[in-house]
C-alpha cells in the first residue's frame, strides 16, 4: 500500500513526462486543442471531419461535388449556404481527365467565374497510375495540408473497404491519423448497394423517412456509414415527378441536416451547367396547385381554397397539407394562412 500510495503521488514532472508519452490531455489542454474553427460550409461541412456522400450511380454526385470544391476554393456560397475559403484537393479515380476539365469549364460559366483558384488542387487516377499508392496518397495529403480532401469514390480508392467492417474500420483508422496531422476534412463519395433477387433494398425514403434507416442501404459493411462524422445522402424524390435530388444526411453531433431539393441548371442549348437549391413548393407542386396557391387570400378557409382548386374534399386537403409542408401555408384555428 505505500509503494501505492507512492506511485499516486509522484512529482508533477513525472506526471508530465507520462502524460506527454502517453499523449493524454487535461480538459484545460483538450479545450485550448479544440479552438473554434469555421465550418467549410456553414450547416454542413465541418473542419477536420470524415464525412461520406451517399447516392445511386448516375444520381449527379460528382458534379455537385466538383461545384462543392470550387465553392469552397473561392469562398463562394454553396447551394446557399457560407463556404469559408480554403485550399481543397479533389482525387479522382472515376471521371477521365477531359471529362474534369469540361465539367470544370461548365461549373466556372455556372458560378460566373472566369478561372478556378489556385486553391483547387485537382489528382486523377487516369494520370498518375504508376504513382498511386495509398501510402503515397498520405504523404501528398500531409505535404499539400489542403483543409478538404474529396475521394471520388470510396469503393475505387479502397476496394477492400467495401468487403468487411473489420477493413472498412481498418481504412478510417489510418483517414483519421491523415487528418490529425494534416488538419483535414476527408469527404467519401460512395454508392447505394443494387437491389438483387436475394437481397432487395429497404423502402425507406430519403425524403419523407427516417434517414438513418435511408444509409442502411448503403453499399459494403456498416461501418462505412457508422463510423463517419458526417453521412450525406442523395436520391430522387418520391413525392413529385421532378427531376430534382432530393439532400439530406445527419451528423454524429450535430444531428439532422435540413432537407434541400436541389434542380440543374441549363444553358440555352440545354447543357447542364451546375445546381441550385430549389424552393421545395416549386419542386413539389403542380401548375395547377401553384395557380390555386398565388389566388388564394392572405388569410382563407378551407371552403375557398375548395372553390379555386376546383377538386373534392380530400383533394383539397392533401393539397393544402403539401403546402403546410413545403411551409408555404400555415393553420391557424379553423383557417389557413400563407407564408
Amino acid at each position: 500500500s505505500v509503494r501505492l500510495v507512492s506511485q499516486l503521488c509522484r512529482p508533477s514532472s513525472q506526471m508530465t513526462d507520462a502524460t506527454s508519452r502517453w499523449q493524454v490531455v487535461s480538459h484545460r489542454e483538450l479545450t485550448e486543442q479544440c479552438k473554434p474553427a469555421p465550418e467549410l460550409v456553414v450547416d454542413l461541412l465541418p473542419t477536420q471531419s470524415l464525412c461520406v456522400m451517399v447516392g445511386d450511380a448516375g444520381i449527379g454526385k460528382s458534379p455537385l461535388l466538383y461545384q462543392l470544391a470550387l465553392s469552397i476554393a473561392v469562398g463562394a456560397p454553396f447551394l446557399g449556404l457560407t463556404a469559408h475559403t480554403s485550399r481543397v484537393l479533389y482525387c479522382d479515380f472515376e471521371n477521365a481527365v477531359s471529362q474534369v476539365r469540361t465539367l470544370i469549364d461548365r461549373l466556372l460559366g455556372h458560378m460566373h467565374l472566369k478561372n478556378a483558384p489556385d486553391n483547387l488542387m485537382l489528382w486523377n487516377l487516369n494520370a498518375s497510375m504508376e504513382f498511386w499508392s495509398e501510402k503515397k496518397f498520405a504523404e501528398m495529403i500531409i505535404e499539400l495540408n489542403p483543409k478538404l480532401v474529396i475521394l471520388d469514390s470510396l469503393g475505387a480508392f479502397s476496394p477492400l473497404a467495401e468487403e468487411k467492417n473489420t477493413s472498412a474500420q481498418a481504412l478510417y483508422r489510418r483517414l483519421r491519423m491523415v487528418m490529425a496531422q494534416a488538419g483535414t476534412t476527408i469527404l467519401l463519395v460512395h454508392h447505394l448497394r443494387k437491389a438483387d433477387k436475394n437481397q432487395k433494398r429497404l423502402t425507406e425514403s430519403l425524403e419523407t423517412g427516417e434517414v438513418r434507416r435511408w444509409f442502411s442501404d448503403a453499399r459494403g459493411p456498416s461501418s462505412i456509414i457508422n463510423g463517419a462524422d458526417v453521412r450525406i445522402g442523395l436520391s430522387l424524390p418520391r413525392t413529385t415527378d421532378s427531376t430534382a435530388i432530393v439532400m439530406r444526411g445527419f451528423g454524429r453531433i450535430s444531428g439532422e441536416l435540413p432537407l434541400m431539393y436541389l434542380t440543374r441548371v441549363y444553358d440555352e442549348a440545354g447543357v447542364a451547367l451546375g445546381y441550385q437549391r430549389a424552393d421545395p413548393g416549386d419542386v413539389l407542386l403542380t401548375d395547377a396547385q401553384k395557380d390555386t396557391l398565388r389566388r388564394l387570400s392572405a388569410s382563407f378557409r378551407f371552403s375557398e381554397a375548395r372553390r379555386f382548386y376546383g377538386k373534392g374534399s380530400q383533394a383539397t386537403l392533401d393539397f393544402l397539407n403539401k403546402c403546410i409542408g413545403c411551409g408555404l401555408v400555415s393553420r391557424n384555428g379553423s383557417s389557413y394562412k400563407r407564408g
